[in-house]
């Protein structure tokens, strides 16, 4: 999975709202899929909720990260009706 070698011996405790926001970045800009990138969101945040409930931390971290949007690609072009001959 992508979690653990990005943030690799990182204590529980050390770990911030700005690195998870930096890694949700990090991801983006790999070009991961917005759904990808949801799941792998949800498993850190369940994973660190469990550590919540066990006491071990007081808040999630995982918290308040904001998903960036998708950025269109200046580059893509959509064709009109009339270039539609051109493929059927």
């Amino acid at each position: 999975m992508h979690i653990k070698p990005y943030f690799k011996k990182i204590d529980i405790n050390d770990f911030t709202p700005h690195m998870h926001q930096e890694f949700i970045n990090y991801l983006v800009n790999q070009r991961k899929s917005r759904n990808t990138i949801l799941r792998i969101r949800n498993a850190l945040y369940n994973a660190i909720k469990r550590v919540l409930i066990n006491k071990t931390i007081v808040s999630n971290p995982c918290e308040n990260v904001v998903m960036p949007k998708k950025e269109i690609d200046e580059k893509v072009k959509f064709l009109d009706s009339a270039d539609n001959s051109l493929f059927f």
